[in-house]
């Protein structure tokens, strides 16, 4: 077995438990990490862990290779001076994230009364949270101006009688008025009064071109515009996204695998960054520059 305590043999915090041999992972919370993998250490030989799922998939493994080196432990986050329950619900937010990334856990998920909870407290909370927009907005007509943020769009258009979907178009920038109302920005340029503007559909696909091994990566907002660049035929680039179809003058879908546990490196177009990380180290990478863990993997599985 392999013990990486990084100095933190005697502190407390979350762990992963990495079987390479399954690539299934464990996430628990420990008041000292030495005392746990310890139990972990003593008891897996004996038959006497208190996970069933880490028990039987080691004894399944032992019994292939004949030895433990298959079992790695990792510390995921030191949390000096926090309770037990502080700890738990760090635990949770690491089963979730890993679970969200597809990798194979043992921890009980759908039993777990702790990640239950916490799933539904997570989902009041952000569908409470209403989104703050950081705009101002000028009326062309009566000259009155509403300086952000806007803290309740929805209220807001009730009041002015606007409709919430055209306003919404404005803040995005895919239209320039709805009404007499435009952004403050935009105050002195010489709009006509709009009507409804049709927005192109956005396909969150990922292409490939096996001719050229061109990939294009999605989402392609105006798909008449890349057929039309690509001299290809829309209704067969829908067929092909519908998966009615498989292939067009060489253009495809682009495989989707499943992220395995490994090194990845994830590059920054602004600043030009580069980051190498890998399983122990991804959560921390994704809390630090809030990113989705769901485009996260979409990132990884189109470099697998």
């Amino acid at each position: 077995m392999l013990l990486n305590y990084n100095g933190h043999a005697n502190k407390p915090g979350i762990y992963m438990i990495y079987n390479t041999y399954s690539h299934w992972i464990y996430i628990g919370q420990s008041h000292q990490f030495k005392d746990r993998w310890n139990d972990y250490k003593n008891n897996l030989p004996k038959n006497k862990c208190h996970n069933k799922r880490i028990q039987r998939a080691f004894k399944k493994a032992f019994k292939k290779l004949g030895h433990t080196d298959f079992l790695e432990f990792h510390v995921l986050k030191v949390m000096e001076g926090s309770t037990k329950l502080e700890r738990e619900i760090e635990e949770v937010k690491f089963i979730k994230f890993f679970n969200e990334l597809g990798y194979k856990i043992c921890n009980d998920v759908e039993d777990m009364t702790t990640f239950t909870l916490f799933e539904e407290t997570e989902k009041k909370r952000v569908k409470n949270k209403r989104k703050t927009y950081n705009i101002d907005l000028y009326n062309s007509q009566t000259g009155e101006i509403i300086y952000g943020p806007i803290t309740n769009l929805r209220q807001l258009c009730e009041q002015y009688k606007i409709k919430p979907s055209h306003l919404y178009q404005v803040i995005n920038k895919k239209r320039n008025t709805v009404g007499d109302w435009r952004l403050l920005e935009n105050k002195d340029k010489d709009f006509k009064r709009e009507k409804n503007i049709k927005v192109s559909k956005t396909y969150n696909i990922n292409l490939i071109n096996t001719n050229t091994n061109e990939i294009i990566y999605g989402p392609i907002t105006n798909m008449a515009e890349f057929c039309k660049i690509h001299g290809l035929n829309k209704v067969m680039m829908c067929r092909i996204i519908n998966k009615k179809a498989y292939e067009h003058n060489g253009w495809k879908l682009l495989e989707d695998r499943k992220p395995e546990p490994g090194t990845n490196s994830f590059f920054n177009k602004e600043t030009g960054e580069i980051v190498h990380c890998n399983i122990f180290t991804l959560y921390d990478f994704v809390k630090k520059h809030d990113l989705v863990p769901s485009k996260i993997t979409e990132i990884i599985n189109k470099n697998s």
